[in-house]
């Protein structure tokens, strides 16, 4: 079914015309586009751009991207059953990457003294499955974590 919908919108994009970057990009949705590469700013390229891991736990392959919807950016997994959630949407992904997070147990930026107080008992995250990492280059971090029935956010820093 996917490769029929690429071949409609790929005829569509012969007769209307589409750049030929556009095609090589388009995915399974009519307005959106999976991105490859920034092609600004100091981190060009790429690198942490889309990252493939079992975030949910259920030992199939996820995969993590970003896509370009009318000029925003949404952050999106693709999990193995073949369901798609955006976590969230940014204006710019200029200095921004993605990575895997190793299981285990992370400092909240709160118990760093970044934000509000953490609560008593929170001053740490445990991912109990490969969490998905949302960072600024040189800067703070969330980790996107399965919690056994969607995705929470914890806020970190280095």
């Amino acid at each position: 079914m996917n490769s029929i919908i690429k071949a409609l919108i790929f005829l569509g994009c012969v007769l209307v015309g589409c750049a030929e970057n556009e095609v090589e990009d388009l995915t399974s949705y009519s307005n959106v586009v999976i991105v490859k590469e920034r092609t600004t700013g100091e981190h060009k390229g790429s690198k942490n751009l889309l990252v493939k891991a079992d975030y949910d736990g259920d030992n199939i392959q996820d995969t993590a991207y970003f896509t370009n919807n009318d000029g925003m950016y949404n952050l999106t997994v693709e999990l193995g059953s073949g369901e798609n959630i955006e976590l969230i949407e940014i204006s710019s992904i200029t200095n921004i990457g993605i990575r895997e997070k190793a299981r285990g147990e992370y400092p909240r930026a709160c118990s760093k003294g970044y934000g509000d107080p953490c609560t008593l008992g929170e001053e740490n995250i445990k991912l109990d499955y490969v969490g998905l990492e949302l960072f600024q280059y040189e800067s703070s971090s969330r980790v996107y974590y399965w919690d056994g029935t969607s995705f929470s956010v914890a806020y970190l820093v280095d």
